[in-house]
């Protein structure tokens, strides 16, 4: 029994434990523990904030989206419960290069020069100010009129690919 005690305080071995110990803690406190990255803290997205703020919105930051539509990765936005994505770029003539893509209506975008269509889950709402492209698809009346009061008005989209009016059929 007191060789093994003998054999457990060995320097090295302690050593080695607390290196394991101090690694493990390391890893546990790492700023990438996160699942959900931090939201792009940059100029034109706190602007953005600040003006949803202004106009009394209720607003949580989601996680880090990506879309196949554009060229950078954006944000998660709950904007009074409805989620919005804003993208940001390294300035406004790479963004604008991306809005370009996309039809008036939103319900196309030529992407290697073919128009490829969007099946949107409800109607989009894209809005373009400065480096930011902001991308709503709803239909709430005041999340759209809180982004126009915040961005201006969209500069694509609008188009319920799903507005086909219903008959019903008679019995």
């Amino acid at each position: 029994m007191r060789r093994l005690f003998v054999r457990l305080l060995n320097p090295i071995a302690v050593f080695l434990l607390t290196l394991i110990t101090a690694a493990w803690i390391f890893a546990a406190c790492s700023p990438y523990a996160d699942p959900h990255p931090p939201f792009a803290d940059t100029r034109a997205a706190k602007q953005l904030i600040e003006r949803l703020n202004d106009d009394g919105a209720q607003i949580r930051i989601g996680g880090e989206v990506s879309s196949r539509y554009l060229s950078v990765k954006g944000n998660m936005l709950m904007l009074d419960g409805a989620q919005v994505q804003f993208f940001e770029y390294a300035s406004a003539a790479a963004a604008l290069a991306d809005a370009a893509r996309f039809a008036p209506d939103a319900l196309t975008i030529h992407m290697d020069g073919i128009a490829q269509v969007i099946d949107w889950l409800a109607t989009p709402h894209l809005y373009l100010h400065d480096t930011l492209i902001v991308l709503y698809v709803g239909d709430d009346v005041n999340t759209i009129e809180r982004l126009n009061a915040a961005l201006g008005s969209r500069y694509a989209g609008g188009a319920n690919p799903y507005s086909i009016a219903y008959t019903p059929i008679a019995e």
